[in-house]
C-alpha cells in the first residue's frame, strides 16, 4: 500500500514537472489550456489606440519586457516578420496569445486571441473606449464582425463567439490598410 502510495506521488511529480517544462502551443486544445494555466503569467496593458506604423520590432519588445516574445520572418498578407507569445490577460481581460506583425520594420499590425471568457469583456471595452462599432459581414459563409476606424487604423473583432472557441481582435495601421486597398486595384 505504501509503495503504490509512493509510486502514485513519484509519477504525480514527474508528470506535474513534465507539465511546467512544456510551452502551450496557439490550438485552443484542453492540453494547451492546461499548460497556459500552468505556465503562463504575462500580462500587458495594450490600447489600441496608443499604437502606430513607427514602431519597430525593438520598441514593442522594450514596451512589452515581460512577454516571451518569439520573433521570425514570416511573410504573409499581414507582414513580413512577426512576434508572438502566449499570455494571461490584456487590460485585465482574459487573453490566449498575442502577435505583432512588422512590414519593412514597422508594425502593421497586431492580433489577440481571446478565450471564450475574455470575447464579452473585450468587446464592451472596446465599445466604451471607440463607441458602436460598424458590423460588416465578411462573407456569406462567415460571420459578422465589429469594426472601429481610429486615428492610426482599424480594428476588428468577431460579433459572436462559439463555446469552447477562440475570439479575435486584430487592428491594423492605416499604412497596412492602405497598402492593402492599393494591391487590390
Amino acid at each position: 500500500m505504501m509503495r503504490t502510495l509512493l509510486g502514485i506521488l513519484v509519477l504525480g511529480a514527474l508528470g506535474g514537472f513534465w507539465l511546467t517544462q512544456q510551452t502551450p502551443g496557439n490550438e485552443y486544445t484542453t492540453k494547451n489550456r492546461l499548460l497556459h494555466f500552468l505556465t503562463v503569467d504575462s500580462k500587458i496593458n495594450l490600447y489600441l489606440s496608443d499604437l502606430d506604423s513607427s514602431l519597430t520590432e525593438s520598441d514593442i519588445k522594450e514596451r512589452f519586457a515581460n512577454l516571451a516574445l518569439d520573433c521570425g520572418s514570416e511573410a504573409s498578407d499581414l507582414g513580413d516578420r512577426s512576434c508572438y507569445a502566449p499570455i494571461q490577460a490584456v487590460n485585465d481581460i482574459d487573453a490566449w496569445f498575442a502577435v505583432f506583425f512588422f512590414q519593412d520594420q514597422e508594425l502593421s499590425g497586431v492580433k489577440i486571441d481571446l478565450p471564450p471568457s475574455g470575447h464579452a469583456p473585450m468587446s464592451s471595452a472596446l465599445h466604451q473606449r471607440h463607441g458602436e462599432p460598424r458590423g460588416v459581414k465578411v462573407s456569406r459563409d462567415q460571420e459578422t464582425t465589429n469594426q472601429w476606424y481610429l486615428r492610426n487604423g482599424a480594428v476588428v473583432m468577431n460579433r459572436d463567439v462559439a463555446d469552447e472557441a477562440l475570439s479575435m481582435v486584430y487592428w491594423a495601421s492605416v499604412e497596412s490598410v492602405v497598402r492593402k486597398r492599393m494591391s487590390e486595384r
